[in-house]
């Protein structure tokens, strides 16, 4: 007699019913051993270049698990996105207060030749001594129209910086002075 191995198979209780019914519909096949070890054989006889897996009703409960899991890995990276770009709007307002600083360390304080918010006309500007944004921004070592945009936001908000008058042209800025 040759010798044998046994081979244990576990199988859902649905699946071992089906096959319990086969066996007892199917007077070919002698038991379920049997069932199993033809359609073991026919696999092998097909002799196909890839096997199609056969699916396992188990896998629904892990594809859900599997979903449920993908579901969570995206909100923690949607939550991540979100934190993310609160750090980046931190971030922009801080570098633009740094900006805010430096821009004020700069302005010269208000010319004693400043009546009612007006530098005199070019002809005297020399000794107004008020700036442009662009050379606060070559003093800086900054974007012009960044700095620009920022002095403007700054002379909108504060009354501690001024701007000329737009009789003159808009361009020279300064802050006020401390005995103001």
């Amino acid at each position: 007699m040759p010798e044998t191995t046994t081979k244990t198979v576990k199988v859902p209780d649905s699946r071992a019913e089906k096959w319990d019914e086969y066996v007892q519909e199917n007077p070919e096949v002698d038991s379920i051993s049997h069932l199993i070890r033809l359609a073991v054989q026919r696999e092998i006889d097909n002799d196909r270049p890839s096997a199609q897996p056969v699916a396992d009703p188990t896998e629904d409960t892990s594809s859900g698990e599997i979903l449920t899991a993908v579901q969570g890995i995206q909100t923690a990276v949607s939550d991540l996105e979100e934190r993310m770009s609160a750090l980046e709007e931190v971030e922009k307002a801080e570098a633009s207060y740094d900006l805010q600083k430096a821009i004020y360390a700069v302005l010269p304080e208000d010319p004693d030749c400043v009546i009612d918010d007006e530098i005199p006309g070019p002809e005297n500007v020399e000794e107004a001594d008020p700036i442009t944004a662009r050379e606060i921004a070559q003093l800086l070592g900054a974007d012009y129209p960044e700095v620009e945009g920022t002095i403007d936001g700054m002379v909108e908000a504060t009354a501690e910086v001024q701007r000329s008058d737009v009789n003159h042209d808009g361009r020279y800025y300064w802050k006020r002075g401390a005995g103001q």
